[in-house]
């Protein structure tokens, strides 16, 4: 077991299996105490929240988390799954989304890229994006794992896969649709086609390499996805209205702590 610690919230409203399991083979385990706000200073290599059917309050709380510590990647882990809540987790700059039960493939993927990034401490000193309000269905609709939409298994292999090259025939063909079908109801579901989703996605996943100065802007695009590293630079650019070295540039530029303005000292 490794030596990194993996913060744990279990905000599940049922028994069930557990799911640390497949992590524990990673992360040194710790649930995380009604202190949650000095259980994430600590610095843990990533915090997970689970749930079975998430409510308003839940959700809120990965919210404020991720607002007080946005570098820290989060992990959420749901039994009930439906599309609102993917888009929201996605949009909440959610690390890794899983539904229940989880494939030990999934969280080999996760944990190791999460091995490779070098976190760093004063999460308060980086800039903060707003995050989408809660979806509405928390507040009133209970999902079973029987009632997964039909475009689950596109979503689940974009977060598998998204380094890898991905057709849309490809994952219609895993949601049992035609290509054409599948273009349809995915642009009904989402507000967007399915190349202009894994295009967001791997760009968010490629604002996470980047906070690591590190890392060089190519091989941030060879890590998420982009064969072509300007092709990467132009996708950024119309996306983020800067390039990456820019992206980069200002979220150093905000976390570098302001100095005092000089005394005047009269002589």
């Amino acid at each position: 077991m490794a030596d990194r610690t993996l913060l744990w919230v279990d905000l599940a409203l049922q028994e069930c299996a557990d799911s640390t399991r497949h992590f524990a083979e990673f992360f040194r385990i710790r649930r995380s105490s009604a202190q949650l706000e000095a259980d994430a200073a600590e610095c843990p290599v990533a915090i997970c929240f689970e749930y079975d059917f998430p409510d308003k309050a839940g959700l809120k709380l990965l919210q404020e988390t991720k607002r007080l510590h946005p570098s820290l990647p989060v992990l959420m882990l749901t039994l009930q799954h439906s599309e609102d809540l993917a888009v929201w987790a996605f949009r909440a700059r959610v690390w890794d989304y899983f539904v229940k039960p989880v494939d030990r493939r999934d969280v080999e993927r996760c944990s190791e890229s999460l091995l490779r990034i070098d976190h760093r401490r004063g999460d308060d000193r980086m800039s903060v994006r707003q995050i989408p309000p809660v979806p509405q269905e928390t507040r009133l609709r209970r999902f079973t794992a029987g009632s997964q939409q039909a475009l689950a298994p596109a979503v689940s292999y974009v977060q598998s896969h998204y380094a890898d090259k991905i057709m849309q025939a490809q994952v219609a063909e895993l949601c049992s649709m035609s290509s054409f079908s599948f273009s349809r109801q995915f642009h009904s579901a989402f507000g967007l086609t399915f190349q202009e989703y894994l295009l967001r996605y791997r760009v968010e996943r490629a604002e996470e390499l980047l906070l690591n100065p590190s890392v060089g802007v190519s091989d941030v695009a060879f890590a998420t996805g982009f064969r072509d590293p300007s092709y990467f630079g132009r996708v950024f650019r119309r996306l983020r209205n800067m390039s990456p070295s820019q992206w980069r540039q200002h979220q150093m530029e905000d976390a570098r702590p302001s100095l005092p303005a000089p005394t005047l000292i009269a002589m």
